[in-house]
């Protein structure tokens, strides 16, 4: 599993950032902390999704721990009499009470034991695609125009439109946050805002 990522330190704009986006719409100061926020949180969104297990190597992990499962499973049964006695802490001059409940908690390990090997085989099931490939970047960038737009909502009452003005202000903050970015994968983004915010509207 990969190492943790350190902790990033929180973005803030450089007086030329923040002068180029708010001067166009005339966005007042107090928006700069919000859109900074926004841009922060998309960075942690980012960086989690690009640490995590691959689909693949998740599913690997979880059938060795169900193989380990049905190891010790089959191990268990296999002990010979002397060893299953030991184990629930029977002996010749134990009382019956103390080994019943010897063999219940055995029992009852046994279950647990097959309860993790049946969760990790339905885990493997449902494990779904890759957690850190195009579809969570997408989804990270939609993320980020939302919050955007969120930010042109509450202090410049204005909804987020594919206009000129707007795509270009919704462009050049999502260049900040990541400059490798195409324009064809921001308008994508903002087309699938807002038609799920026209969903939701209706």
């Amino acid at each position: 599993m990969s190492a943790s990522l350190p902790r990033r330190p929180l973005f803030k704009f450089t007086e030329a950032q923040w002068k180029s986006l708010a001067l166009p719409l005339d966005l007042p100061i107090r928006a700069r902390a919000e859109l900074q926020s926004t841009i922060d949180i998309f960075f942690r969104f980012r960086d989690s999704s690009a640490d995590q297990l691959s689909a693949g190597k998740m599913k690997k992990q979880l059938k060795v721990i169900s193989k380990d499962c049905d190891r010790l499973l089959r191990g268990l049964k296999g002990l010979d009499r002397r060893a299953l006695r030991a184990l629930i802490g029977e002996s010749d001059a134990s009382s019956t009470t103390r080994a019943r409940d010897g063999l219940d908690k055995f029992v009852d390990r046994q279950e647990q034991i097959l309860a993790l090997r049946n969760w990790c085989d339905l885990a493997v099931k449902r494990t779904g695609p890759d957690a850190s490939g195009p579809a969570a970047q997408a989804a990270n960038l939609e993320w980020l125009v939302r919050g955007i737009g969120g930010v042109l909502a509450r202090h410049k009452s204005l909804p987020l439109r594919r206009t000129k003005l707007i795509i270009s202000f919704v462009e050049e903050a999502c260049r900040i946050a990541t400059p490798n970015v195409g324009a064809s994968s921001i308008d994508e983004a903002m087309k699938s805002v807002i038609a799920s915010a026209k969903v939701a509207a209706e």
